[in-house]
């Protein structure tokens, strides 16, 4: 028979699934963290504890360095101006177009 399969949060957990992590993780699970893709922009951390009737996925807070998180920010800021700057020039051809053709039926 296969195992169930919980999802828990580590602040909610068992005494059983604490245990468990102690257990499996003796020197620390850190270094075991996966990250859990639920939508583009949505996600959690979590660590994967066995016990004999149950696999639970433990949610587990993540800490993130502030040196790498104002990395971040600074690359999305960065990216906004890319974008604002490209439909610039988007706009710019537009009327450079839009202007070119006009002139041409001018000449004419």
């Amino acid at each position: 028979m296969a195992k169930k399969k919980i999802i828990v949060n580590h602040r909610d957990a068992s005494a059983e699934v604490l245990e468990a992590i102690q257990k499996q993780y003796p020197t620390g699970w850190s270094e075991r963290i996966i990250r859990v893709d639920l939508a583009p922009d949505k996600f959690f951390n979590a660590i994967i504890v066995e016990t004999d009737d149950v696999t639970y996925l433990v949610k587990v807070p993540v800490k993130k360095d502030k040196k790498i998180e104002k990395i971040e920010e600074e690359l999305e800021s960065g990216m906004d101006e890319m974008k604002e700057e490209q439909e610039e020039m988007e706009n710019f051809d537009k009327y450079e177009d839009s202007y070119g053709e006009q002139n041409r039926h001018e000449d004419e």
